[in-house]
């Protein structure tokens, strides 16, 4: 993730996800960790006061930054496993 979040960070990609193999690796991949550029540039961030309620937080734990971008909308959309044969077409590359 450390190599793959600069190119969010620098709005390349607006985010990334890591999958790993699951116990069985013919049937299914798991969510490992993501990136979401929604997180950088939060220099105007409204602080929350105590009792009003919190919008959600996204999933990118590194940069944990309320749900507010379409990259933080599209990451809560992603489950937290996949079945390998579940119609969803999965594309690996890799820049070096």
């Amino acid at each position: 993730m450390e190599w793959l979040r600069p190119l969010v960070e620098k709005k390349t990609w607006d985010y990334c996800v890591v999958w790993k193999l699951g116990d069985d690796p013919s049937r299914f991949v798991e969510w490992m960790d993501c990136c979401c550029g929604g997180g950088y540039g939060l220099a105007n961030v409204k602080v929350e006061r105590e009792g009003q309620h919190l919008p959600p937080l996204c999933r990118d734990r590194y940069s944990q930054h309320p749900v507010r971008t379409r990259a933080c909308e599209a990451l809560a959309q992603f489950p937290s496993f996949m079945p390998l044969y579940s119609g969803y077409c999965f594309s690996l590359s890799l820049y070096i």
